[in-house]
Formats: structure tokens, C-alpha cells, sequence
């Protein structure tokens, strides 16, 4: 079901409860990721500029299938904050890992790679 809004003063009490009383998980789609949010150009961006992150000037989030985006080394827009970019890219492009230098040294990076990692598992059954 798509819904362009949420009714959190709704919502929010009703997922409270369930946890609560019935031990169910209300805002997850269970053991794997389902979608992505990857970082986009929202300018022509030069190699060397530093983005800016969600919100600034250098880019924009959309939402992208999972295992597209890990198919392609789409860049998480959660990283696209503080880094240069390596090569221009044009307006409107999806950034891939490739175009940028992560910070490998951050929490942020090393709790990816733990959720990445936990990802990859095969399912139980």
C-alpha cells in the first residue's frame, strides 16, 4: 500500500502497543533491507567538491531498490556528507562508491559494514 503521508499521531501509538503488548515489530520489513536511499547529483558536481550531505547544495536522496543499489555501488546518502568527489559528475546522476572517498574510519562506516554483513547471510529456515 503506498501512502505519500503518515498520520504519526496515529501511527506512532499504534506501533507503541503492538511492541509493547504483542512483541511485534511494526516498522520493519523483517530480516533484510528493502530499499535504499542513495545520493544523487543535484548540481554538476567537480572532481574535488566536497559534499554536503542531505539538505545542502551538492545533493538530493532517492529511494532505490536494495539490491539494486548494492548491485550498482550506489552511495548511501548517509555518506555523502564531508567527502570529495573523484571524477565531474552531472546534474541528476546517481553517485556510486566509486566517485567519492568514503571515510572508511567512521562509526558509520563500520556499523554499514556489520549491517551489510549480517545482510549477506543466508536466510534461515
Amino acid at each position: 500500500m503506498f501512502r505519500p503521508y503518515h498520520l504519526t499521531a496515529v501511527e506512532t501509538p499504534y506501533s507503541v502497543v503492538r511492541a509493547c503488548l504483542y512483541g511485534e515489530a511494526t516498522g520493519t520489513a523483517g530480516d533484510r533491507l528493502l530499499t535504499e536511499v542513495i545520493a544523487v547529483a543535484k548540481k554538476n558536481l567537480k572532481a574535488g567538491e566536497i559534499l554536503d550531505g542531505g539538505g545542502g547544495y551538492t545533493v538530493y536522496g532517492l529511494v532505490e531498490r536494495a539490491e539494486v543499489a548494492r548491485d550498482e555501488g550506489l552511495l548511501p546518502l548517509g555518506f555523502a556528507h564531508g567527502i570529495p568527489v573523484l571524477r565531474d559528475i552531472p546534474r541528476d546522476t546517481p553517485l556510486r562508491q566509486e566517485d567519492v572517498r568514503v571515510d572508511t574510519r567512521t562509526f558509520l562506516y563500520r556499523l554499514r559494514q556489520l549491517q551489510d554483513t549480517i545482510q549477506s547471510k543466508p536466510e534461515k529456515r
